[in-house]
């Protein structure tokens, strides 16, 4: 915490953003970033499902990546879609990828 307080007396703007006043900052902030990582680790796949399922999920995944190229693409899911008999409508597929690209890189990882 000094080695901290000693570069905010330093620098107390961090590229223009972040101002970290004092002490008081510091904590909220370090709450802050441990409440994020317990999130995180609650909902990685990993946590939610047992490794039964985990593997099920990702011969799934590999199923749908037809290519193989790690990734599904909007063609891929479309296909995978319409070969278990959905037919959404345009808004209705739009809407769906929004959900599951949730890095928005117009593909979608094991990951997400």
């Amino acid at each position: 915490a000094e080695l901290e307080m000693e570069c905010i007396d330093i620098s107390p703007v961090v590229e223009g953003r972040i101002k970290i006043a004092n002490e008081e900052d510091i904590y909220r902030l370090e709450k802050e970033k441990n409440l994020h990582e317990y999130v995180r680790d609650r909902l990685a796949p990993n946590a939610r499902f047992p490794s039964e399922k985990m593997a099920q999920i990702e011969a799934n995944f590999k199923l749908f990546d037809t290519n193989g190229d790690g990734t599904i693409n909007r063609s891929e899911l479309e296909t995978a879609l319409e070969k278990q008999g959905a037919m959404p409508s345009k808004d209705d597929f739009d809407r769906i990828w929004r959900e599951v690209d949730k890095d928005e890189s117009d593909s979608i990882d094991f990951e997400e």
